[in-house]
Parts: C-alpha cells; sequence; structure tokens
C-alpha cells in the first residue's frame, strides 16, 4: 500500500510509548546520514587506532596551524563509545525530531551551518579569552564530537516545542525555550571534561540562526521545494520543506532576554535541590504549619 504524505515523513501520530520508540528509530535521512557516519568514524578508531588528536579542534591548530580540516572532523570523532553512544541517542531524539519540521533538505544545509560556524566560533572565543587572560591553555584546548551542533539543533528546536516546559532530569521545570541553556550548565556540573565553549559556540550559533540569520544562509522554502525535494524525494523516510521553515522572528533583546534567562533558571534550580539536600522543604506550608514552625522555634530559644 502507498504511504500517505504523513506517513512517508515518518511523523504519524501512533499513540503510547510503543508509537514514541517506533518514530524514534525511523531516522529520517539526514539524522540517518550523520549517525552512520559517526558510527563508521568510531569503528575505524577502533580498529586503526588513529591519534585521535590530529582531527580535534582548538584555536592553535586552526588559526595558527592553518589546519582547517579539524572543523569538519572534529564534529564527527569522538573519544570513544560512550561518548559517542551517548551523542548518537541525543541526535535521534533532537535532531531526527527536527528534521520532521524542517524537511531533509534544510536539515542538512543546519548541520553544515552548525558545523562551520560552530567550529569557527569555538576557537575565536578561546582565542579571545587566551588573549584577554595571557593563558596559553585557552588556545591548546581541545575538543571533539557531535555535541557542539546538537546545541544548535537544540536552541532550534526548543523554539518549536509544544509543551511550555520541559523537565530538567526530572528534577524541576523551565522553560522550552531556555531548556538548552539551562542544559548547558548542568552538563558541566554532571560530565566530566565536558567543552563548555563548544556547547557554548553551538548553542549561540543556534540563537543566531532562530533570530533571524537562517534566513540569509539558508535558501528560500520555494527554492527548496522546487530544486531540492525532488532529488531527495526517493531517500526513505524523506520530509519535504514545509512552507514557512523559520516561524520565529525576533531581535537581539529577544535573544539575549533567553540565554539571560536560562542561565538564572539553572541557579534557581540548583538552589532548590540544596535546599531539598539540606533537609529544607521548598514547597510552601499552610499558615497553621508556618505558625507551628515559628512557636517551635521560639520554644527552642
Amino acid at each position: 500500500n502507498a504511504k500517505t504524505p504523513m506517513r512517508a515523513a515518518g511523523i504519524e501520530g501512533a499513540g503510547g510509548g510503543g508509537g514514541g520508540m517506533r518514530r524514534l528509530l525511523r531516522m529520517p535521512p539526514c539524522t540517518a546520514a550523520v549517525v552512520i557516519v559517526c558510527v563508521a568514524l568510531q569503528l575505524y578508531v577502533f580498529f586503526m587506532e588513529p591519534v585521535l588528536a590530529h582531527y580535534t579542534i582548538s584555536a592553535r591548530t586552526v588559526f595558527y596551524g592553518g589546519e582547517l580540516y579539524r572543523i569538519i572532523t572534529s564534529a564527527f570523532f569522538h573519544a570513544g563509545w560512550l561518548h559517542l553512544a551517548f551523542n548518537m541517542m541525543s541526535t535521534l531524539a533532537i535532531q531526527g525530531m527536527l528534521e520532521r519540521k524542517i524537511g531533509t533538505g534544510l536539515m542538512a544545509l543546519v548541520v553544515v551551518w552548525a558545523v562551520l560556524l560552530g567550529g569557527l566560533l569555538l576557537c575565536a572565543i578561546n582565542w579571545t579569552m587566551s588573549y584577554v587572560t595571557g593563558g596559553l591553555d585557552w588556545v591548546t584546548q581541545n575538543s571533539i564530537g557531535y555535541s557542539g551542533v546538537l546545541f544548535t539543533l537544540a536552541v532550534l528546536e526548543s523554539h518549536r516545542k509544544d509543551a511550555p516546559q520541559r523537565s530538567v532530569f526530572g528534577l524541576f521545570f523551565v522553560s522550552s525555550k531556555v531548556y538548552p541553556w539551562v542544559l548547558l550548565v548542568a552538563i558541566q556540573f554532571l560530565i566530566r571534561n565536558a567543552s563548555f565553549v563548544g556547547h557554548l559556540s553551538g548553542a549561540i550559533v543556534g540563537l543566531l540562526l532562530n533570530f533571524g540569520l537562517a534566513r540569509v544562509l539558508m535558501p528560500s522554502s520555494g527554492f527548496m521545494q522546487t530544486n531540492v525535494d525532488p532529488c531527495l524525494q526517493r531517500l526513505p523516510d524523506f520530509v519535504r520543506c514545509p512552507q514557512d521553515p523559520w516561524p520565529v522572528d525576533g531581535n537581539c533583546c529577544d535573544a539575549v532576554k533567553t540565554v539571560v534567562s536560562g542561565i538564572s533558571m539553572i541557579f534557581v534550580g540548583l538552589y532548590q535541590i540544596a535546599l531539598e539536600c539540606c533537609g529544607y522543604r521548598t514547597d510552601s506550608p499552610d499558615n497553621g504549619g508556618g505558625g507551628g514552625g515559628g512557636g517551635g522555634g521560639g520554644g527552642g530559644g
């Protein structure tokens, strides 16, 4: 039987957890290509044992050594199987969902721009910090992995999220728009040797794309539908470009407000967690309970 357009795009509304899992495993073409490339490169590292430092990115090797290829290789190589597994599971969830919303052709272009701009921005930030602080550690700091691109995609996807709030590791809820920025800070507390500058660079690129840069760098939806989609439509689970793939408009004030809100929310969440760990209740007691607590305090004094 011929698939309906929605089923062909891989976005059928199957209910229940099983339907959600099937949708996750049915990767759109661009998402599948990224997973295949990253897994293939990890197999190459496993069997051939090359020097992984030849594929990482740093301000020294890119700006001073002129090794521009590292901007690309650093995004698709990973430091190990666990690193790869974590990033690829996130790719299935984040990139797969975003590709179903903006189309396969545009998704490929977003990945290309995220890799290039994110890598250059990472080197620029590290070079600037080295110049300001006078320390060489910034320019020699190496990064590797697809997580920088994932932060770009997470910021783009968060502005298209239907749910108004998202849970941070099941501990507290934040607005969907500030979720990537909360995650940016939270990961630094949870994962050792996580590249904060790499993640930050990716998030900034996503913010710039979301607030106008995408309309400058990306072809129009009409061009994609007429010239690109017909060439890709035979791919399994191909997703056509929608009429308006970049519905979010904003300005610099909106972007700054989003970043500040996200970073401030993580500190609010950490404060709440600290109170819970110290035995304090973060929910508001009723008036009677509050009065009793005050009386108990007075008696103890």
